[in-house]
């Protein structure tokens, strides 16, 4: 079996509650599980970052109930192909909510991203990519 990877981000429905977070990571983690996706999400208080990795057939039905979720707007997709592995084997979804970019202190540098928490080494573009969005602020 030949696995997908997709990446995108959004940003988060003003009316955003940490309660509508837990929600989605939650009923997420469930309904991954059983579909045999992995992935992770971000969060840093105003947008989304995630990826997630499965069989194709899997994960376009599932872009597309994400893309109508009222809870975030302005859906960008950063990647979408196949990979020659899984870079979050193991994870339904990890989640990582980041401290927000507006409550940060001003020099701080980064949201408090650790990759070393990761299952396994992240391939360079996706080091690189929430590396990148652990320092928006």
């Amino acid at each position: 079996m030949r696995i997908h990877r997709l990446t995108y981000v959004s940003t988060a429905a003003a009316n955003l509650q940490s309660t509508d977070v837990d929600d989605i990571v939650q009923g997420s983690q469930r309904r991954n599980g059983e579909a045999a996706i992995t992935g992770i999400l971000l969060f840093n208080g105003t947008n989304f970052l995630q990826t997630l990795e499965g069989e194709d057939a899997q994960l376009k039905p599932l872009l597309g109930r994400i893309q109508a979720d009222v809870r975030h707007s302005g859906l960008i997709l950063l990647g979408d192909g196949p990979c020659d592995g899984r870079a979050f084997w193991g994870w339904s979804l990890g989640y990582a909510g980041l401290n927000a970019s507006r409550t940060r202190r001003a020099g701080t540098a980064g949201n408090g991203f650790d990759p070393s928490k990761l299952p396994q080494a992240l391939p360079p573009e996706l080091l690189s990519l929430y590396t990148s969005f652990d320092s928006l602020g």
